[in-house]
């Protein structure tokens, strides 16, 4: 729960109800199948709710579902919750054979940027 909002994720998509009169209030882009609970993190003093998909990773702000920024990384299903590192970095898997990928993110002036850093096949949720 977050600003009044109750997120959950309904598969693959994320979608608030108002946490008094149970009122949807947004429903945030559809990224395929997903079995990951939507994880609220800041970054870069920037609430955001992180989803993981079958398409990859997708923040959106929470009090209007606004996408922030995604990550395209297909995969058979999203399962785990994301992970944020001290420098803000955002660890994450989207399937069993995957491994896990290490994105570099940060808002810019035109909108955020996204960057994979490494991947790893050795590293296996």
């Amino acid at each position: 729960m977050t600003g009044g909002l109750v997120i959950v994720a309904v598969a693959g998509q994320l979608a608030a109800y108002d946490a008094e009169t149970g009122a949807a209030r947004w429903v945030g882009p559809d990224g395929g199948s997903s079995y990951s609970p939507p994880h609220l993190v800041t970054i870069d003093g920037v609430p955001q709710i992180l989803l993981v998909t079958a398409a990859g990773l997708t923040s959106v702000e929470s009090a209007r579902g606004t996408v922030l920024w995604q990550h395209a990384w297909s995969a058979d299903v999203g399962i785990l919750q994301p992970a944020l590192i001290p420098d803000g970095g955002v660890l994450f898997a989207v399937g069993a054979g995957s491994g896990i990928r290490r994105l570099a993110v940060a808002p810019r002036p035109g909108g955020w940027t996204v960057e994979a850093r490494w991947t790893s096949r050795g590293l296996k949720p």
